[in-house]
């Protein structure tokens, strides 16, 4: 998905305009601040990897989450939910992989 793939989901499952921008000043702060993060943005930044969903669907398949999909179960568009309930496992509606 590209960036602005991306922004419209996310604008979609919390039903607000969200919109993709390429910030620079983010990507120096991470670059002196959180190296990690730098590293990970500069891949996405300047990385030609694609990934072949349809092949990765066909070879575990029930195990491919549509992004969209993702977003309803970790219900993104509650606004009563915080990052904290997004970042604890306990709090979220995913199927056990088991189920597939």
């Amino acid at each position: 998905m590209t960036g602005p793939q991306i922004a419209r989901a996310f604008g979609k499952a919390q039903e607000s305009r969200c919109r993709h921008v390429n910030n620079r000043e983010l990507t120096k702060m991470a670059k002196e601040s959180f190296p990690d993060l730098y590293e990970q943005i500069h891949f996405i930044q300047t990385s030609c990897e694609k990934t072949n969903i349809v092949s990765l669907k066909k070879e575990f398949p029930g195990l491919i989450t549509p992004f969209i999909e993702f977003l309803q179960e970790t219900q993104w568009g509650d606004h009563e939910r915080t990052f904290e309930d997004l970042s604890n496992p306990g709090t979220l509606d995913f199927q056990d992989v088991a189920d597939f």
